[in-house]
């Protein structure tokens, strides 16, 4: 017999049933049902779907959110989708970072300047200076190699060499990675002669070392560091400055510890040196600075990766002291341009009689053909912390603000904008007590800054960091306040990581909060810091008042202040009375 069929008519109008055994379901309900709806008993419809969203204008967006029931895209920029023209709009940049620190030393010592390199294989060799055991009035090199994920120490303290405590004109040491070695760069005074010279440390077994060797036995040591490195391919560029008025050397040090024909650069004398390489046109950069007259000088060298000569010693800056005086000096370059970024210090003075420095940072450009730019500013009252570098696109730099209550340190990129903040009321100041720091023009890290190692989006460096113990605030005029005790310092290793994977947001008080080196803010209009970073400093009287108020001793504190799109009231915390 055929097969007969048979219509079956199933009423829809029952919905889920995700109870029942799925085998036992009962015609009409369904175990999963999408994009549909009931407008009419018993029939389903199709869902209306939305419009097609524009395309977002970049790649770079990796997380999507609402603010007030709008869609919002975040990235390195912010854009706010407009409903009615369905178009993104740019709201502004936007950064997100995030930081891991490990505490590296900490001892009854106080460590002056520090400098750190970290390996591929996770080590990471700390040069610094810190004083001497045996005598705490004198300072001393000491090297120490750690796990920088997990802060195991590999290699304890071990000492280095002296510091000129007579003169104060050692400098501070660096460290560099080259192939398979720590390679640490110092100075070393031997029957009164500055050598400068290097030590090198298996990376896959630090327990051996090679030397210390010579570089050069005729030194030209200064207050600040008149030396620097940078390693590019498989060698280690070295510039020095030369004892006896010889001027500006270079030369290079192979992976296999093979240090090739010391050249003269110039005449010019210096205390302040940067290198760094183009990596696109592959051209090493030499600058140095030093004051001659009252007027201080910049020049930049540069070199092929031979050091043939590329672009002979060029007058880039000279400026009057009375401009504020060059202390410390990064340099980066790209595309043909050198960019050099020099901290100068300039005195003020203050009602309470007291000269105090306000250290501020320029930058200047030169190109490959010698095209020179002047000085723009970069930053105020802020010092040089750190070795500038890229992190794909971008270029940034650490940077020290130093103040009586407030040290604190920043990571800015080249374009101004603030991509995080650390050791808030904990960085510097450094001692005066080490012979030398009060003969270098002011610099707020005087004798070296740290360098840095970049893997990927990430960035280690380390920094000095004091722990606070009383914060005094005794409310009568700052002039005469006691200063904060703190205890002794310490080295910290801190890892920047830069990128759009680490976004997240979340809605509280009318702002989008979104997370990073800083807590950020979206009121609808802009992107900005949530709240501020810093309450106001160094406010004096400048005249006497007039009025009809008591006679008596007045106290006043001011806070920075600013009210957001949506009404909302910002204020800092408030300055010192």
């Amino acid at each position: 017999m055929a097969l007969q069929k048979q219509d079956l008519n199933i009423n829809f109008s029952q919905g889920l049933d995700t109870k029942t055994d799925p085998f036992q379901v009962q015609p009409g309900k369904f175990l999963t049902l999408q994009n549909s709806i009931f407008d009419k008993a018993g029939r389903l419809t199709k869902r209306n779907g939305y419009q097609q969203l524009t395309t977002l204008p970049n790649s770079t967006s990796s997380f999507v959110t609402t603010f007030n029931g709008d869609l919002t895209a975040l990235g390195t920029n912010l854009y706010a989708l407009s409903n009615g023209s369905n178009q993104w709009i740019n709201k502004g940049a936007l950064r997100p970072a995030e930081v891991d620190v490990l505490s590296m030393i900490r001892s009854n010592t106080g460590q002056v300047q520090v400098d750190a390199a970290v390996a591929s294989n996770n080590l990471v060799c700390l040069v610094y200076i810190d004083q001497d055991n045996s005598n705490l009035s004198n300072y001393v090199y000491k090297y120490a190699i750690a796990d920088a994920i997990t802060g195991q120490s590999i290699v304890e303290p071990t000492f280095l060499a002296d510091y000129d405590n007579s003169s104060g004109l050692s400098g501070g040491p660096r460290v560099f990675v080259l192939g398979n070695y720590f390679i640490i760069l110092f100075t070393n005074l031997i029957s009164s002669n500055y050598h400068l010279q290097y030590l090198a440390i298996q990376i896959y077994n630090p327990s051996q070392t090679t030397g210390p060797t010579d570089i050069v036995s005729n030194y030209g040591a200064t207050f600040t560091t008149s030396f620097d490195g940078y390693v590019y391919g498989s060698n280690l560029y070295i510039a020095f400055n030369a004892a006896s008025s010889a001027g500006m050397k270079i030369t290079y040090l192979t992976s296999g510890l093979i240090l090739t024909t010391i050249q003269t650069v110039n005449a010019h004398p210096a205390s302040l040196v940067s290198l760094t390489v183009d990596p696109i046109n592959h051209v090493l950069w030499l600058t140095q600075a030093d004051i001659i007259s009252l007027t201080y000088h910049i020049y930049a060298t540069a070199y092929d990766l031979q050091l043939n000569s590329v672009l002979s010693t060029t007058l880039v800056i000279s400026s009057a002291t009375t401009n504020g005086n060059p202390v410390n000096l990064t340099s980066l370059a790209s595309y043909g341009t050198l960019t050099i970024f020099v901290e100068r210090s300039k005195s003020s003075f203050n009602p309470s009689s007291n000269i105090s420095y306000i250290n501020f940072i320029n930058t200047c450009t030169i190109t490959q053909a010698g095209s020179t730019t002047g000085e723009v500013l970069f930053n105020r009252k802020c010092g040089i912390a750190s070795r500038a570098f890229t992190i794909g696109t971008g270029s940034f730099l650490f940077v020290e603000h130093q103040s009586p209550e407030q040290n604190t340190y920043f990571l800015l990129d080249t374009s101004h904008n603030v991509i995080g903040w650390f050791a808030y009321e904990n960085a510097g100041p450094h001692p005066s007590g080490i012979h030398g720091i009060a003969n270098n023009r002011q610099g707020y890290l005087p004798i070296n800054f740290p360098g840095v190692s970049v893997f990927g989006n990430s960035v280690y460096v380390a920094q000095r960091y004091q722990d606070l113990l009383v914060p005094l605030n005794n409310g009568t005029n700052p002039a005469d306040a006691m200063p904060s005790i703190y205890a002794q310092t310490g080295l910290n290793l801190y890892k920047w990581t830069i990128g759009t994977e680490l976004t997240n947001s979340v809605e509280i008080g009318t702002n989008l909060n979104i997370n990073g080196g800083f807590i950020w803010a979206y009121d609808g209009y802009s992107v900005t810091e949530q709240g501020f970073f810093l309450w106001p400093e160094t406010l004096y009287k400048v005249a006497n008042g007039s009025g009809n108020i008591d006679a008596g001793e007045y106290f006043y504190v001011a806070t920075n202040e600013w009210t957001d799109n949506q009404g909302n009231l910002f204020r800092s915390a408030p300055s010192v009375p």
